[in-house]
């Protein structure tokens, strides 16, 4: 082969390289975001094979194929992936509930559920009978650390260790309530019956009673350091798969939508 032929060859391979990395490559301009999620199937958990899984980890890998920029999906306690978020720039935490409280901490991109916790109590507990907060005062309530139910219980009047137990997860929760250690977890209907059925608890044998906040939507929320053209980016996928269909059938995948 003529080596001049040879030599242009080889610079057609490395530019088509160049150019195969280059559309590869993340969009450097924009920084890396770091999402954080604690283990609450079925919005987020991670599966028999280690993999990170749910409706919210779905609903995020759609709005990831449409934005190209690094990011890291990461899982950790709540109370921890929540306050590693309001500390860390570039950051964002999921899923979490829009609260008054909460509304200056974080940029929202959402939203992304709706919101309605209630308390729940063995059926076989003929004992407790309650119709409000406040009758619910004189029973122990199992609480997740850091959560926005259990901060809902304190601002009407709970106490740690008087009438909350607080846990870093809800399946402890579950088995509490069903050794009657506790009275009372608080959790949306989706959730419960979901973790129950997962951890092989009998769904039939709890009921729902007082209902604890309603009203709320979930959200992802992002550290306030982060550059708001990232918001943008995030609100405007996620708009994208809502327009598109995508966002629905992930709802209906997980039994959020009528089919």
């Amino acid at each position: 082969m003529d080596i001049l032929v040879l030599l242009r060859r080889i610079g057609i391979l490395i530019c088509m390289s160049l150019i195969s990395h280059q559309a590869l490559a993340k969009d450097t301009s924009f920084p890396a975001v770091t999402f954080l999620h604690s283990n609450w199937p079925p919005f987020e958990y991670v599966n028999d094979q280690g993999e990170a899984t749910g409706y919210t980890i779905d609903i995020l890998n759609a709005m990831l194929d449409l934005v190209d920029i690094e990011t890291t999906i990461q899982i950790f306690p709540w109370n921890r992936a929540y306050q590693t978020t309001l500390k860390h720039p570039n950051h964002a935490v999921f899923t979490l509930a829009r609260t008054e409280e909460r509304e200056p901490l974080f940029y929202w991109v959402g939203p992304i559920a709706s919101r309605e916790i209630y308390l729940w109590k063995l059926k076989s507990r003929h004992d407790i009978k309650v119709s409000t907060l406040e009758d619910v005062k004189q029973f122990r309530v199992g609480t997740v650390r850091g959560e926005a139910g259990e901060r809902q219980l304190l601002e009407h009047g709970f106490k740690f260790d008087v009438n909350i137990h607080s846990v870093d997860d809800q399946t402890r929760n579950f088995l509490l309530l069903f050794n009657k250690r506790i009275d009372f977890f608080y959790g949306l209907e989706l959730t419960t019956y979901f973790i129950l059925n997962k951890e092989g608890y009998d769904p039939s044998k709890v009921e729902k009673t007082v209902l604890l906040s309603g009203g709320q939507e979930y959200y992802f929320g992002f550290n306030r350091e982060t550059p708001e053209r990232v918001i943008r980016l995030f609100q405007d996928a996620l708009q994208t798969i809502k327009d598109n269909g995508t966002f629905t059938r992930i709802q209906r995948k997980y039994g959020m939508s009528p089919p």
